[in-house]
């Protein structure tokens, strides 16, 4: 019988060829979010550095604050281009207004959200300082 295939032959390349598919596209799929994993985490480690630079360039102390050297970074955000942080938005609060933005515009929800309580040594008052990341 020659030029005859057996329906079980069929069925069983079909199979194979759906099963090798949903391998190939699970396997897809654990490197894709592994790529993501890694690209937040390099965002938030550097993040993290540039919320620790611009903290100990405007304060004496850990976490309290001096106005005038917000007053002087408020004058050179360009500086904060040199941290490598990508594109990202900066304020910094006191308990009633807000003292300093820099970065951009945005309305998607930022990748990284980091956020540090600061003390203020010429007013006794609270604030805050927020870095997001896309």
């Amino acid at each position: 019988m020659l030029g005859q295939t057996r329906l079980e032959f069929i069925f069983g390349v079909i199979i194979f060829a759906i099963i090798l598919l949903y391998i190939v596209t699970q396997i897809n799929n654990i490197f894709s979010t592994t790529i993501n994993d890694y690209d937040v985490d390099t965002s938030k480690a550097k993040a993290v550095n540039a919320m620790k630079i611009i903290l100990e360039n405007i304060t004496y102390e850990p976490y309290e604050a001096s106005t005038a050297k917000i007053y002087d970074l408020n004058q050179s955000c360009s500086y904060l281009d040199t941290l490598d942080i990508g594109t990202y938005r900066l304020k910094i609060y006191n308990s009633t207004s807000m003292l300093l933005f820099c970065g951009t515009e945005s309305l998607k929800p930022p990748k990284i959200f980091i956020s540090k309580y600061i003390a203020f040594i010429e007013e006794s008052d609270l604030g805050n300082v927020t870095l997001e990341v896309w």
